[in-house]
């Protein structure tokens, strides 16, 4: 996150000045957008409310109830699950069951199959093992098939497809302390014990849409994008959406999803209309063909170090070079060598800031360079610092507005009001439509209220009980009175704008301890009461002294919907950032001693 109190960088502008025209308004944005029930304003995509379904779950896939004892469960079977499923392998782990919901392996990018999905990080940073799998991405941007091709080919590289169960619910896991063992139930019937018990469920697991008047009520077709009905709209995700031709369609949302599908539906669809409350930043994309020449060139090792010379660039970390040089690294690497080491803490955030909003300035004058009504552009600019939302990069999305098919609904940060049996009310006014495609994102896995799986401790605690107040962990990993129990998520761990750096960081580290312990023989570990309530103690400090920067930034699932409480805060990712974390689970396994687990 970039600069300082927004507060006080208002009140240190000279009153006239341009800087704090820009300051004012971005705090005025953001006030507009608060609201008393921050993020409960969705509802989770399990209500029936929402009616939506998997479009790519098969509809018929029998097999033989697995009642079995393993080494290893892990629910999820998203990267995060396979890239812990990968390093057990290494470590010399066999028995490995490995459970999802859906179809097969991918995670998000199994579940996101919407037109125009694609990954905006960097290719050769974010899709894993390519020196080891002998892979060259097609492009420095890749589509979410490409990634989904990739997980799938991972999975079966390293034998996890082996025993891998899909199309399966974990209904409930309970520790059992005679046995020393994870005994986990599916909704298949399954009943499986584990030495070891491993939640990978992703922090973009569970969909939500607005929590309106009517979300039920609408008699045409609805479903989030996350769940695309292909069957309805014709096409697959590289578009040719050629149902319809004869559909008013719209689309709630501008974040990042939503920045990819609406070319495609302003293309085929009769009419768009596009439900903004808060406008994404639009970047340039600039992708190209990757260059097989310069791939093949690459030394040994060049993937990891490419990884943590963008995970230190995002972070802020002064390097010698951009080895990524796209839209995400360049502004910063260009804003990093104006710092100086005799530089005070304020003098480093104004010049942080300065260069955060001549960027910004940038693209908003891109936004009237190419959108050609005026009314149009002016609702498609962000007015916020760029971290305080997820930047997206696209070449084609700001174009569509340019389509006489198309219209902006920009609900000046309300949202919409209502839905009727026929379409939407926004601004007053209602906008009858055929279809209504929700592409508002995702429960954040850090700040929901319940888990994704009930999960039963010793002498029956549920995670739920235990996380009232907000998360608690050694190292986002391990929860005291939950034995043999490994959690890979975003709470209390890191979080960057490469969410796969994180997830082989925490797939190494969980394979190292379950290998030690296997080797060491230990029948059961688990966080003492002390280690967890140190790490903590380092976590919630780490969160208050960030908190004034997220409160000041524009509502948005990175911030709780403006709502940081201490549990949000407590719930959040490590304050630190990902170079920080890493850093210390490093010199964590360098002691050897597991220190902080109690071994019996």
């Amino acid at each position: 996150m970039q600069g300082r109190n927004l507060e006080d960088m208002v009140e240190r502008q000279d009153a006239a000045s341009p800087l704090a025209d820009i300051l004012r308004r971005y705090r005025e944005e953001r006030e507009i957008r608060l609201r008393t029930d921050s993020a409960g304003q969705y509802l989770q995509l399990k209500d029936p409310a929402a009616d939506v379904t998997d479009s790519h779950k098969p509809s018929n896939n029998s097999r033989d109830l697995v009642d079995e004892d393993v080494e290893v469960v892990i629910v999820g079977c998203g990267w995060g699950g396979i890239v812990a499923g990968v390093e057990l392998r290494k470590a010399g782990v066999e028995n490995i069951r490995m459970i999802d919901k859906a179809s097969g392996f991918g995670g998000v990018w199994s579940w996101n199959r919407y037109p125009g999905v694609a990954c905006d990080t960097d290719a050769y940073i974010y899709m894993p093992l390519l020196e080891e799998m002998g892979v060259m991405p097609t492009a420095n941007y890749v589509s979410g098939d490409e990634i989904l091709a990739h997980a799938t080919r991972v999975a079966h590289r390293f034998d996890l497809d082996q025993n891998a169960l899909f199309e399966t619910g974990v209904t409930e896991a309970r520790w059992d302390e005679h046995a020393g063992r994870w005994t986990v139930s599916t909704d298949r019937g399954d009943v499986l014990r584990a030495r070891f018990f491993m939640m990978a469920p992703g922090s973009l697991e569970s969909p939500k849409v607005p929590n309106v008047p009517g979300i039920g009520s609408f008699l045409g077709k609805s479903f989030h994008s996350s769940r695309w009905d292909f069957e309805y709209t014709g096409g697959c995700s590289d578009g040719h959406l050629t149902n319809l031709r004869d559909k008013r369609v719209a689309v709630i949302g501008t974040g990042a999803s939503a920045v990819q599908c609406i070319p495609h539906l302003g293309k085929w669809a009769k009419h768009l209309y596009v439900f903004q409350r808060t406008p994404s930043a639009i970047d340039w994309r600039d992708e190209r063909p990757t260059d097989e020449a310069w791939y093949k060139s690459q030394e040994r090792g060049w993937q990891m170090r490419r990884i943590q010379n963008y995970t230190s660039l995002v972070g802020l970390e002064p390097v010698e070079v951009d080895l990524v040089n796209d839209w995400w690294t360049k502004r910063q690497f260009a804003a990093l060598q104006h710092l100086k080491p005799d530089m005070s803490g304020q003098e480093i955030g104004d010049i942080l800031q300065a260069a955060d909003i001549e960027a910004g300035e940038e693209l908003r004058r891109r936004v009237s360079d190419i959108v050609h009504n005026p009314e149009t552009a002016e609702g498609l600019k962000s007015w916020y610092q760029r971290y305080c939302k997820r930047p997206c990069f696209h070449d084609d999305y700001l174009q569509t507005f340019n389509l006489s098919n198309v219209t902006l609904v920009h609900t000046q940060g309300r949202g919409i009001e209502r839905v009727t049996e026929t379409g939407i009310v926004a601004n007053d006014r209602h906008y009858p439509v055929d279809c209504i495609i929700y592409s508002t994102g995702f429960q954040l896995g850090a700040y929901a209220d319940e888990p994704p799986v009930s999960l039963f401790g010793r002498d029956g605690i549920s995670l739920s009980e235990k996380w009232r107040d907000g998360a608690t962990t050694l190292h986002g990993f391990h929860i005291h009175g939950f034995p043999n129990f490994f959690l890979i998520s975003i709470a209390q761990s890191a979080w960057g704008a490469n969410l796969m750096h994180m997830l082989l960081e925490q797939g190494r580290h969980v394979a190292y301890i379950i290998a030690e312990l296997m080797q060491r023989g230990v029948a059961v570990a688990e966080v003492s009461r002390t280690a967890e309530a140190a790490w903590v103690k380092h976590h919630e400090q780490l969160a208050l002294n960030i908190a004034g920067v997220w409160e000041n930034c524009t509502p948005s699932f990175f911030n709780n919907e403006g709502n940081m409480t201490l549990k949000a805060l407590r719930s959040g990712p490590y304050g630190n950032g990902v170079g920080a974390f890493c850093h210390q689970l490093e010199q964590w396994r360098a002691t050897g001693g597991l220190e902080g687990l109690e071994l019996r």
